[in-house]
């Protein structure tokens, strides 16, 4: 399957901003998450470079995050043409990846949809965007596209399995199987398939696919979902709080892609890091950037520790 290049296909990109902040503290907190902190040299936040990234393949994406932090997406975002779902009370991605969905397709039934986080760093926004291109003769036909990671042996990444049988001409295989951050005594067994990735968390999907998969997996989610979706403008939507109140806090993996039986995975041929260290981060700051000295403040209270 390949996709003419003469007339660039049509995707809407899904960049989903509701990370809680957690995961770097103290470089990250709830206030000041690392994908809304001036990251780059030139002030710029991961966010607003994976905007940048997502205006390659699209002239309309979507970012959706929390009422808490509407305030500073609606400054980085302010520049440009993207639009904002805020969620009064975020519940993971499975509902953020919805109620893009749900949108897109009211205003296409064929719309397709690149599902992504907003804190990832690919350095080759090229290759990157050809390959989701190359995925969407898949994701119009009912498949779920997902992008694998090569892997090295870590027990903090998700793996995906894919089968050994490529469909035609590639480089796309079915996904046999998902691994859920596998202890050690498991990884071995995992990386020595041959067949496994890290999951990168990039999705290329039909809008209609996902609310299918949702309606089939997931029914009472889609319905309070639905009605939990409020249009401000033609730009600006709310996800109030009150229709999901008894709904499960859940990650789009767990609530649709480890029960589909539709998904094909590729090999990513971009360099990715999901930063999701401080000495990743450290690493990718400019030596001059008040992150980059925050870390080393932080690093020179913990004993044995030492950041370059």
């Amino acid at each position: 399957m390949t996709v003419g290049m003469h007339s660039p296909p049509s995707i809407i990109p899904v960049l989903l901003c509701g990370g809680s902040g957690s995961r770097l503290y103290p470089i990250s907190t709830p206030d000041n998450p690392k994908h809304l902190r001036p990251f780059f040299a030139d002030g710029k936040s991961l966010l607003q470079a994976t905007l940048n990234r997502a205006f390659l393949a699209s002239t309309n994406p979507i970012c959706v995050g929390s009422t808490h932090q509407r305030e500073v997406l609606e400054r980085q975002i302010e520049s440009c043409s993207a639009r904002l779902i805020v969620e009064k009370s975020p519940k993971n991605t499975a509902i953020a990846s919805l109620s893009a969905a749900i949108i897109a397709e009211q205003e296409n039934p064929d719309a397709v949809l690149c599902l992504m986080p907003c804190d990832h760093v690919i350095a080759d926004s090229e290759t990157w965007k050809n390959q989701i291109y190359e995925a969407l003769p898949f994701a119009a036909t009912g498949h779920i596209v997902l992008f694998g990671i090569p892997p090295k042996p870590h027990t903090e990444y998700g793996y995906i399995v894919r089968s050994p049988f490529m469909i035609g001409k590639g480089p796309f295989y079915p996904v046999e199987r998902f691994v859920e951050k596998p202890k050690h005594s498991a990884l071995a067994a995992v990386l020595g398939t041959g067949r496994s990735f890290w999951n990168s968390g990039i999705f290329v999907l039909s809008a209609k696919t996902l609310v299918e998969a949702m309606r089939r997996h997931r029914p009472r989610t889609l319905e309070r979902v639905r009605t939990a979706v409020q249009a401000e403008n033609e730009r600006r939507w709310v996800i109030n709080a009150d229709p999901l109140v008894s709904l499960a806090n859940e990650p789009i993996d767990q609530a649709v892609m480890e029960q589909a039986g539709n998904l094909v995975v590729a090999q990513a041929r971009f360099d990715w890091m999901d930063v999701g260290s401080l000495e990743q981060l450290a690493s990718l700051c400019e030596r001059n950037t008040q992150i980059h000295q925050e870390i080393r403040q932080y690093f020179a209270t913990q004993p044995a520790n030492e950041i370059a």
